[in-house]
């Protein structure tokens, strides 16, 4: 591979598109709430302001929930079931409408070409 080629390759130089599909999939996989330094890792996105706007951006499209925006009485409630420890702010989760939009990009929206474009492994049917 060429360094030309590799440089592509670095989370940094990822379109916004293939960083938007990465926290889904995160999300999407975990259906928890996740801290942003988790979904960062995961999604091998460096944590950022750019990351921030862009998860704030996800929240604004209700794609994801903010853990922000939960009210007290549902932190409460949401609390006894996670699974995971739920640690101050920057905490999100994948909504329904979130998973319906994940579900039709995966569906319709990526061929075999597109999945290597973004570097996306085809998921296993089951």
């Amino acid at each position: 591979m060429t360094e030309e080629y590799q440089q592509y390759l670095k989370p940094e130089r990822q379109t916004m598109a293939q960083r938007y599909y990465s926290v889904l999939d995160v999300l999407y996989k975990s259906n928890e709430w996740e801290n942003i330094n988790v979904i960062a890792r995961k999604a091998n996105i460096p944590h950022s302001d750019r990351l921030k706007k862009e998860l704030g951006n996800l929240v604004e499209r209700k794609i994801i929930q903010s853990w922000t925006k939960v009210t007290d009485k549902e932190k409460k409630e949401i609390k006894k079931n996670q699974v995971k420890a739920i640690i101050r702010q920057n905490n999100y989760k994948i909504t329904s409408k979130g998973r319906e939009k994940f579900d039709k990009i995966n569906d319709r929206c990526l061929d075999s070409d597109t999945r290597i474009i973004f570097r996306i492994r085809q998921q296993e049917q089951d």
